[in-house]
């Protein structure tokens, strides 16, 4: 489900989902998290922003192969950190909606259908969602 906003006469958003996800040397859990996101239902973009040192980046490219959304790498020159990389994967993004996941995180089946509903509902320029452990208890 995409949605076309005009902020004005010329400028076209997307509506939907960029997700940005900062990776150094978490590679194991990347994989795990991005099948998660190939779960959703809805077109999503995927921002990797990779802060880790060159010798290690050529796992991302194993852990990317069987993503059908599509997938942007971003490399840093050097480790510059969390904020950083969230923010550099942020100016990248071409949806109007950005969602921070961390390399280990995991999204449940249907997360950003359930998302639009609110997004749809709810008109705020920020949204704070509640973590479940792998057992769907509260955090």
């Amino acid at each position: 489900m995409l949605v076309s906003m005009y902020v004005d006469s010329n400028t076209k958003i997307d509506f939907g989902f960029s997700i940005v996800i900062p990776v150094y040397k978490n590679y194991h859990m990347l994989s795990r998290c991005l099948n998660s996101i190939n779960t959703q239902k809805i077109p999503v973009e995927i921002i990797i922003v990779d802060d880790t040192p060159n010798e290690e980046r050529e796992i991302i490219k194993k852990n990317t192969f069987n993503i059908r959304h599509p997938i942007h790498v971003l490399i840093n020159s050097r480790n510059c950190g969390v904020t950083y990389s969230r923010n550099k994967g942020y100016s990248f993004a071409r949806y109007s909606h950005v969602v921070f996941l961390d390399s280990d995180d995991s999204l449940v089946n249907d997360a950003f259908d359930k998302m639009i509903d609110v997004v749809i509902s709810v008109n705020s320029s920020i949204y704070l969602f509640r973590t479940i452990d792998i057992n769907g208890k509260l955090i």
